[in-house]
């Protein structure tokens, strides 16, 4: 069955979200503010670690978002998958409206008149474990990374014991043994089982909880996906991966080699590079059968790009995508491809422009996710041109200061076009 409306998502009604916190949105693109979760009847955001799946499953917000799609309103909450459509990029509604397909005429079906869906049509999960995480990217906060809590304190000229880092530094719903006794309670049912982070592969309670669904039979029909900076492959990973139906990786990475390491400090490419390696050549021994790659595009790689999308191609295998899916920062601001003068706007799209052609008639096999990766450019391109947020470049100089004293890096030896952004405003 084809989607009922334009503005129609399949997640509401087959996917359980929770973010780094606990809280439990319609999935991961939504916006992590307010008004992008449901509440209970004190106020509060339901969190995995204590909601009633079946209230927070059916709660105003959700049935109201469940109703907004079938009669093909936007909702508010994913704005930023329709932004991506009107740039002409596939989004992650599109996406999964694809994966879930088949679907999508029973969810509709047995939806009820104020939008209230049955929890047993649950069949996928994406859990955000926590914060804990070996990098400190520019472009992430403490809710990801705990390890930029003492930037931030700086950046924000924050006390020690500001109660908000307090907070961040005690993120651990996702370590307690009564979560994941509860959370098993509603595995039969899943097809589905994704982590991110933080960085899920540092979260030792997640692989004890493969092997529960490994001793409990049922792991050989539950597909797993992560997303990963994947500068860490446990070997325990051998011993679990291959018991379950299959393993999607997508690797979070953000530029090649040395501009990657600067973004996502302190990555050692030379691990990742061999990691990602591994993974081709032996992805089979793991039962990986899936190796994406997921590169936020903004400020500090737009010059960049080209240099990551070669080395991508040089991995294709048929089981490792060599096309990057593109995906616009969104925040912080202050790092946004827009904060760049025009001038460098214009040569990071020529950059693009001129590395398509070069590519034109022998792009890297398997092509399956070529149109779409050329649809990310042509968006990436277009959001160049129109993107405006020099009004956003004092903050950028201001917090790029606070990263490079911190690190004892220096933007400018990485990326040297860059160096005009500086003096715009010295």
């Amino acid at each position: 069955m084809n989607a009922p409306s334009a503005s129609f998502c399949i997640l509401p009604w087959v996917h359980l979200f929770a973010d780094e916190q606990g809280i439990m949105r319609p999935c991961c693109m939504t916006l992590g503010d307010r008004k992008s979760a449901g509440r209970d009847a004190d106020g509060q955001p339901f969190t995995v670690a204590r909601a009633n799946l079946d209230d927070a499953w059916n709660s105003p917000f959700m049935k109201e978002l469940r109703r907004d799609m079938l009669a093909g309103r936007r909702p508010a909450v994913c704005v930023r998958c329709f932004d991506e459509e009107d740039l002409g990029m596939e989004s992650h509604r599109q996406a999964v409206n694809e994966t879930h397909r088949a679907r999508i005429a029973e969810a509709v079906a047995a939806t009820g008149e104020e939008g209230e869906s049955p929890a047993t049509l649950i069949r996928s999960v994406d859990l955000r474990l926590g914060n804990v995480c070996n990098l400190r990217c520019r472009m992430c906060s403490p809710l990801s990374s705990r390890l930029l809590i003492d930037e931030w304190r700086e950046m924000f000229d924050l006390a020690a014991d500001d109660p908000r880092l307090e907070r961040l530094r005690r993120v651990d719903w996702f370590a307690r043994d009564e979560f994941w006794s509860t959370f098993e309670k509603y595995v039969p049912e899943i097809e589905m089982l994704h982590f991110g982070g933080g960085e899920p592969l540092l979260v030792p309670q997640a692989l004890d909880f493969l092997q529960r669904l490994i001793d409990r039979g049922v792991a050989d029909r539950i597909k797993l996906s992560y997303i990963t900076n994947l500068t860490v492959l446990p070997p325990r990973l051998a011993e679990l991966w291959p018991k379950f139906r299959s393993v999607s990786l997508a690797v979070s990475i953000d530029g090649y080699a040395e501009v990657n390491n600067f973004i996502r400090y302190p990555t050692d490419w030379a691990r990742l590079d061999a990691n990602l390696r591994r993974l081709r050549e032996h992805g089979a021994e793991l039962n990986v059968r899936s190796v994406t790659f997921n590169t936020t595009v903004q400020l500090y790689n737009a010059l960049r790009l080209t240099d990551l999308f070669a080395y991508t191609f040089s991995l294709a295998a048929p089981h490792v995508d060599p096309y990057p899916r593109l995906v616009l920062l969104s925040g912080p601001e202050p790092f946004s491809v827009g904060v760049l003068p025009e001038n460098l706007r214009e040569l990071a799209a020529a950059r693009l422009r001129d590395f398509v052609a070069r590519w034109e008639g022998h792009w890297p096999e398997p092509d399956d996710e070529l149109p779409r990766f050329r649809d990310g450019i042509d968006g990436v391109i277009a959001h160049m041109q129109t993107s405006d947020m020099a009004g956003e470049r004092p903050e950028f100089l201001r917090r790029n200061a606070v990263f490079d004293r911190a690190r004892g890096q220096n933007v400018c030896d990485i990326v040297p076009e860059l160096a005009p952004l500086f003096e715009v405003t010295a």
